[in-house]
């Protein structure tokens, strides 16, 4: 026998809508429960860091001021070593005691030196004053952003490579034959480019079997110049080549019979 209803249409819609108004409830209490909960817990993870990064505050400032102090002191640095750069390139291209020493130590008995002297001249292989000038405003207008010691270092070597260092001998030989082995000696020498014999003439006035000579020595330039030494390689110091050669005009060498 089928149930009959005698509840009425509008009773029964009452009865869903009380139960769908009770759902929404538990789901929006749900949902304000849950935004609470992570309300509470940002405040926490909040606090956490706040803490956190008070702890860190004295070691940011201290990480801080050491990294002012290092970037002072590698400034100071920098500065240091440009002097030192150019203290050291002062002693440029050598000491005159060892371009003596080194044109004497190997001097044979029948040669006997009047006079040496230490010159500066232009070098002819260096820019022709038109290009010169035409780098000198740039030139100038870096040089104002480098430091005072820098400025002068590269002043200094600008200088050095525009002029070269001549070493003049001048003296009396008995045996020509020794002179050319004395100027090929020298010639081999490491602080020698080239080495010239200059004149060469008999001395037949002052001393019998004699000859007056002269001679220039090219002075090789230093290290961190251009045509310096090379550094030292793997397989040792590169060889350093040089150059000894008669005046055009004289007779050949030769020992006197």
């Amino acid at each position: 026998m089928p149930d009959i209803d005698f509840l009425p249409n509008s009773y029964r819609e009452q009865t869903v809508h009380r139960k769908a108004n009770v759902w929404r409830l538990l789901i929006g209490g749900g949902f304000a429960a849950a935004l609470v909960c992570s309300f509470l817990y940002q405040q926490v993870l909040y606090r956490q860091t706040a803490r956190q990064l008070d702890e860190l505050k004295p070691e940011y400032e201290q990480a801080e001021a050491l990294s002012l102090k290092m970037a002072a002191m590698q400034s100071e640095l920098k500065s240091a070593t440009k002097q030192a750069e150019l203290f050291t390139y002062l002693r440029h291209p050598w000491p005159r005691t060892q371009l003596l020493t080194a044109a004497l130590s190997r001097l044979p008995d029948c040669v006997t030196l009047r006079e040496i002297h230490i010159l500066r001249r232009s070098n002819s292989t260096s820019d022709s004053p038109a290009a010169r000038l035409g780098g000198k405003k740039q030139d100038d207008a870096e040089a104002k952003k480098l430091e005072p010691a820098e400025r002068d270092l590269r002043q200094l070597r600008d200088e050095t490579i525009s002029r070269e260092t001549i070493l003049v001998l001048s003296g009396i030989t008995s045996d020509t034959a020794a002179l050319q082995r004395y100027l090929v000696t020298l010639g081999e020498a490491k602080l020698f480019a080239k080495v010239e014999l200059t004149s060469l003439e008999a001395n037949q006035e002052e001393r019998q079997r004699t000859w007056r000579f002269s001679a220039q020595l090219g002075v090789r330039p230093g290290y961190g110049q251009p045509g310096g030494p090379e550094p030292v390689s793997k397989k040792g110091i590169s060889p350093i080549k040089s150059t000894a050669t008669l005046p055009a005009n004289s007779a050949p060498l030769h020992s006197p019979t």
